[in-house]
């Protein structure tokens, strides 16, 4: 009964971290995520057929397309199927997150084994509860929990499930669990690409858990298959949205942040940023102490925020933090050295309890992470927080360990760490600028949903200096490049373009062209990198695959990636670019 409490009381306090009060309004302000479950339920991937009027950071592939995952909207899909059939307008989706947080408390407390007799309660207790008041993950849900925050808070809950399955594996649970946490690993890159990795490690740690127990072979194929066949689902949809399995939207997206797309598409300077530099700033992000909060100024120097931070440009979005993040981190890194040891003295028998099998688990997860985030364009508060489920393995690890060894100090540890959760709560700060919105009620919310644009100006092949590109209607295009005045331009540019049948290239009409001659200039169109095939010519390599809209988003990039700026400008202009056959 007492885990049960566990659960309950949990869940109370998860649903007024992310704003359900009793009177209040029960779906968030942001419509992303709600877009693009209303596109599924008719019958399409797509938010809209064409760019016009799309909005930030919506990426274009097989018409509009939102750029985090579609595993969320799916989420959301059995309670909007249900309030169809009730006749409501519409299922609440904060009620969704919450009882998706509900059932990954419940697998939690369900994963500790029989084999933890007298302090099973409390152990399924700690377990719980180190998922659900990660300092970090509480600090987030705090937040306003856009559709940013919300990627990460669901990414977090995914693999902290993953955390329970894997316990319930170690434990000897019917194979039944060894199905479910195959089939939650390779369903993971669906809600965030960054859970593939946590996907990989709980494939791995399941399987070998299944061949040191020596169950049958047929097993493991079947449980191996369910991993796959999430991969498969992801790389299919991504196909269907992007044209490419690996694209997840990030090349063909859109937004203000110039050097954000050049970064994305091209190279920038943090990818050439000293190992111990890139790994210090990791560090200093990871563990929340003394950062200054930057609320939107992105490119802000990083030295101001932290003396660990690198001055090296970079998108930096810090608005968050917990002071009990720093405890977690120190209690992970013990847990690791109690597995280190243990690979050192009995390797063959690092999986043979759960103890063992959720520490190895967090060592690989946050290595993994730490290779996948050290040198990337970009470092937030919330992609911190993708860390945070692998820093909770390393706990429960410990309590495990302790519940196994020593049963009568597990009381002890949980003082202490019931003393650091409520530190935690005690400290969180959140910036201004990313302070929690109040959740509206329907009414208010369909006032705030766009209808799907369906039509809009043709677009040209062809852009001059001096043309109307706004009149076209289509956000962001144009982007970096001065058309209405001196045809000067940024360090990168982005353009929409109609590309005929039998063009598969993009001539530039620069202005000092000999300057532009020189120039390191790239291209991208869509996904694909296009040759330099002469000075101002630059064509799609062989297996080239047409958007099948006809619309084509092309990146440019205008200077040297070690040169990249907000301001920098490249010594030449553009007159005009237009789509041709290939030479």
């Amino acid at each position: 009964m007492a885990r049960w409490i566990v659960v309950a009381a949990l869940t109370l306090a998860f649903a007024m971290m992310v704003g359900v009060r009793p009177g209040g309004g029960l779906y968030s302000p942001d419509v992303r995520y709600r877009l693009q479950t209303g596109a599924m339920l008719r019958g399409t991937l797509a938010l809209q057929p064409v760019p016009h009027g799309q909005r930030a950071d919506w990426a274009w592939g097989n018409g509009s397309q939102q750029v985090w995952g579609i595993g969320v909207p799916l989420l959301r899909m059995p309670g909007e199927l249900v309030a169809r059939v009730l006749g409501w307008p519409a299922f609440p989706d904060r009620i969704t997150l919450v009882a998706f947080f509900a059932l990954v408390m419940i697998v939690a407390v369900r994963s500790v084994p029989g084999t933890v007799t007298t302090s099973r309660s409390i152990v399924a207790g700690l377990v719980a509860a180190t998922i659900g008041l990660m300092p970090a993950f509480v600090a987030l849900s705090r937040t306003r929990l856009f559709v940013y925050e919300e990627a990460v808070v669901y990414g977090y809950l995914w693999a902290a499930l993953q955390v329970a399955l894997v316990v319930g594996v170690a434990g000897g649970a019917p194979r039944s669990w060894s199905f479910a946490a195959a089939a939650v690993a390779g369903a993971g890159a669906l809600i965030r690409p960054t859970l593939f990795l946590y996907g990989v490690v709980t494939i791995a740690i399941v399987v070998g858990v299944q061949l040191r127990g020596r169950v049958r072979r047929t097993t493991t194929v079947t449980t191996i298959a369910s991993f796959l066949s999430g991969i498969a689902l992801t790389l299919w949809t991504n196909a269907l949205r992007f044209g490419y399995p690996l694209e997840f939207g990030q090349r063909v997206n859109v937004s203000r942040w110039i050097p954000d797309q050049f970064a994305k598409n091209f190279d920038y300077p943090f990818a050439h940023e000293p190992l111990f530099s890139a790994s210090r700033e990791l560090i200093a992000a990871l563990v929340g102490i003394g950062i200054r909060f930057n609320g939107v100024d992105f490119y802000g120097s990083g030295a101001a925020m932290h003396a660990w931070f690198s001055s090296t440009i970079r998108f930096r979005e810090f608005y968050a933090s917990s002071g009990a993040t720093w405890i977690f981190m120190a209690l992970a890194i013990g847990g690791w050295m109690l597995v280190a040891v243990r690979l050192a003295r009995q390797r063959a028998r690092a999986l043979d309890d759960p103890a063992g099998a959720v520490l190895l688990w967090s060592l690989l997860t946050f290595s993994s992470m730490a290779i996948f985030y050290v040198r990337m364009p970009t470092m937030t508060t919330r992609y911190a927080v993708d860390f945070a489920a692998a820093v909770a393995a390393a706990v429960i690890g410990i309590v495990m360990t302790v519940a196994a060894k020593r049963p009568a100090r597990l009381v002890p540890l949980a003082v202490v760490l019931g003393a650091s959760w409520l530190y935690g709560l005690a400290t969180v700060s959140v910036s201004p600028t990313h302070a929690a919105q109040p959740l509206v009620g329907w009414a208010q919310l369909a006032q705030t949903m766009p209808a799907p644009v369906t039509t809009g100006p043709a677009l040209p092949s062809r852009y001059a200096c001096g043309d109307r590109i706004d009149e076209l209607g289509v956000p962001f295009n144009g982007i970096g490049w001065n058309w209405a005045a001196d045809c000067g331009l940024a360090a990168g540019s982005t353009l929409f373009f109609s590309m005929p049948p039998e063009a598969q290239c993009l001539e530039l009409d620069l202005a000092n062209a000999d300057a532009g001659k020189e120039a390191s200039i790239e291209i991208a169109l869509g996904s694909v990198r296009l040759d330099r095939v002469a000075p101002n010519v630059f064509c799609a390599p062989a297996g080239y695959r047409r958007n099948p809209a006809g619309v084509e988003i092309a990146s440019f990039k205008w200077i040297p990636a070690a040169e990249l700026s907000v301001s920098r400008r490249p010594g030449f202009g553009l007159r005009a670019v237009r789509a041709i056959q290939r030479p």
